[in-house]
């Protein structure tokens, strides 16, 4: 089962700290334990220069550790347990990362912002040409740090950040199944996902999915027999009739708010327009005041 999200988690842990190597900190007195290694694939001036902390760098690179299936703070973690081990008994794990670092470590704070990826994009890279403010953060001396945390996320780009967690399998080797859940945002217009597909060149799986062009959509819904053709054609005529009953009922709000603000955008027009409106309804409330008043009898002397 992928991804463990636990685990992603914890490459966050190792990301700091792996931080704090290239920074060129750490000791070679560590205890020994789960291996954890940092390799720098590139790095790159970053442009400008800021205060007395001066240049910065962008570093690039990945980090590659291991969890220790049988240590019980490591329990939180989704089947960690039936995850494949290395020789050492450890499950392995590799991250990508990003860091921006004074580029004399000397001017650093000694304060690291990590900042989550989301879906492995960085939004929040600092960009002090585009926002001047963001360069407030490398004049203090901030190392800024990103670190790719979601096992599911695809490498569909070469500036994606992505973790690469192992696929966990039952005891016997088969693969593990079940139901899940997902979220899909839109950015632009789309068709709403409903049972209605086209009966093209589908492949289906066992996940309850059909694969065509690249494209996943979901299995359209079995027929459960007259039952559930009745089912489908009793909410088919409540959504009928409830559209025929909210469409009245609709229009009479929209005119009544746009009546409502057309009369507040005519009395903002000028003074003159207030106060005559503020005397007619004096007016009209002392007029029916007199209209209803009650007469009174006195009786004969």
């Amino acid at each position: 089962m992928q991804p463990f999200r636990a685990l992603g988690k914890l490459a966050l842990t190792a990301a700091a700290a792996a931080a704090i190597t290239a920074c060129g900190g750490g000791s070679n007195d560590a205890p020994k334990g789960p291996a954890l290694k940092l390799a720098i694939t590139a790095t790159e001036a970053f442009p400008g220069t800021y205060g007395d902390v001066g240049e910065y760098e962008r570093v690039t690179g990945t980090i590659s550790g291991e969890v220790d299936p049988k240590d019980p703070k490591n329990a939180v973690i989704q089947d960690l347990a039936l995850a494949p081990t290395n020789v050492n008994g450890m499950v392995e794990y590799q991250a990508d990362f990003v860091m921006l670092k004074p580029k004399n470590m000397a001017k650093a704070s000694g304060v690291l912002r990590y900042d989550a990826p989301n879906r492995g994009n960085i939004l929040t890279m600092l960009n002090p040409t585009a926002t001047p403010s963001d360069a407030v953060y490398l004049e203090r001396g901030y190392v800024m740090l990103y670190s790719a945390w979601q096992g599911d996320v695809p490498k569909s780009t070469a500036a994606r950040l992505t973790v690469t967690v192992p696929v966990a399998k039952n005891k016997d080797g088969s693969s593990i199944t079940g139901p899940y859940r997902a979220e899909l945002v839109p950015t632009a217009a789309s068709r709403i996902i409903g049972p209605k597909h086209d009966e093209d060149d589908g492949e289906e799986t066992e996940a309850g999915r059909t694969v065509s062009n690249g494209r996943t959509r979901k299995k359209p819904p079995q027929d459960h027999g007259v039952m559930g053709r009745l089912s489908d054609r009793a909410s088919h005529g409540l959504a009928v009739v409830g559209r025929k009953i909210m469409w009245p009922l609709d229009m009479f709000g929209r005119a009544f708010v746009g009546t409502v603000v057309g009369i507040n955008r005519w009395l903002q027009g000028g003074i003159l327009r207030r106060l005559g409106v503020i005397v007619v309804l004096i007016g009209v409330s002392l007029g029916v005041s007199w209209l209803l008043m009650p007469k009174v009898e006195y009786l004969p002397s």
